[in-house]
């Protein structure tokens, strides 16, 4: 049975008000003076709760990549997959579009790296998402068997422009942003669900099968 781990970084930054990316640097869908809007304050003035509203808006973009899949900001991913019992033949990257595979490596015991080469030793199959096809099978002897060596994957994902990403996950961002701003603690401690229902429909339609 395949075991999977991963890591996600991102240099994407909420900008006072609403920014195009560059290239190189990137920037949360949804910026301070919007958000700020869409929750009604008028504090004019002052900013004494702004880097509060930001990592609310980071939190909110980051809890829906992890609900749906989809990377909304671009952002580079470092995935393993490890299996004790059959050789790696492939594996579907957990987080969409994605951009580039920077490269694709095999650990073996003791976390030796041997880098893996495109069209060789794996392909790349899909199109926003990807899945690694591993061409070959590399096993050590361990004690009572056959230990098959893990995958790591690393690559990059997200959109590179703010204005690609959907209207929906825009708004399913404000809205749990606005959720979190006014309700500290959970909104109810008896109720089916803590997120606020419309964005779970908001995200729906963008939502991939995880591994």
């Amino acid at each position: 049975m395949q075991k999977v781990d991963f890591t996600r970084v991102t240099t994407a930054t909420v900008p006072a008000t609403a920014t195009a990316n560059n290239g190189s640097t990137y920037y949360e869908p949804i910026d301070l003076a919007t958000m700020v809007n869409y929750l009604k304050q008028n504090y004019d003035t002052l900013t004494i709760e702004d880097d509060l509203i930001k990592v609310m808006i980071q939190a909110a973009r980051y809890w829906i990549e992890e609900r749906t899949g989809r990377a909304i900001v671009r952002q580079t991913v470092t995935f393993q997959v490890s299996d004790d019992e059959d050789a790696i033949l492939d594996s579907t990257l957990p987080f969409y579009p994605v951009v580039s595979i920077t490269t694709v490596k095999r650990v073996d015991q003791e976390g030796t790296k041997t880098e893996l080469v495109l069209n060789t030793d794996y392909y790349v199959r899909g199109l926003a998402e990807k899945t690694i096809q591993i061409n070959r099978t590399w096993a050590t002897g361990v004690t009572g068997g056959m230990n098959y060596q893990d995958i790591e994957v690393i690559y990059e994902a997200g959109e590179a422009v703010n204005a690609s990403t959907p209207a929906p996950l825009k708004l399913a961002i404000m809205k749990l942003t606005a959720e979190n701003y006014v309700n500290r603690e959970n909104s109810v401690d008896w109720g089916i669900n803590q997120v606020p229902m419309d964005v779970l429909t908001l995200i729906g339609p963008f939502t991939t099968v995880r591994i």
